[in-house]
């Protein structure tokens, strides 16, 4: 497999994104954690609901997926403001190490949405889009969690040789 437009692309996006997420996680930790963690809970809300979405609002399917993340982003945001409002806390020296995993893993979430809503519109209509993301390594990725279900299995290994 060679890397192709949609791998750059989406390095391009994952990158920009864990960036601005390090550097915001320097200053304040506890809100980029808070922000991460909400992210995901964005993204499977919208992984779960959006079909009912499309079928109340009659919008198309990546339109019903891509309103109801940002709609559930928006609200993690405020959340997220609001809890570091109250519970704000540092890692100290620990700051930009740990702000590094969060903004992987934000990224990591942002970019699955982004590769999910023109997957959604052109899996079915344009043979060509599904091959590239299929052919391409970043792409496939983000879209099936596929470096997560490998660091699931090793953990889970580990765990019954007792390591």
């Amino acid at each position: 497999m060679r890397y192709n437009w949609l791998d750059w692309a989406a390095l391009g996006f994952v990158a920009t994104v864990a960036g601005v997420q390090l550097l915001r996680a320097g200053r304040d930790f506890s809100r980029v954690l808070y922000e991460t963690v909400l992210f995901i809970g964005a993204l499977v809300l919208a992984n779960q609901l959006f079909v009912h979405v499309r079928e109340l609002t009659r919008l198309s399917d990546q339109v019903s997926y891509l309103l109801l993340f940002l709609v559930a982003a928006a609200v993690a945001v405020v959340l997220a403001a609001l809890l570091n409002s109250r519970a704000a806390f540092g890692m100290g020296a620990f700051n930009y190490v740990l702000g590094f995993l969060l903004a992987v893993t934000c990224a990591y979430t942002v970019g699955h949405v982004a590769i999910r809503v023109p997957y959604i519109a052109l899996a079915h209509k344009d043979p060509r889009f599904s091959e590239a993301v299929d052919r391409s390594l970043v792409a496939r990725d983000l879209l099936r969690f596929r470096t997560l279900v490998e660091l699931r299995a090793i953990l889970r290994q580990a765990r019954w040789l007792n390591l």
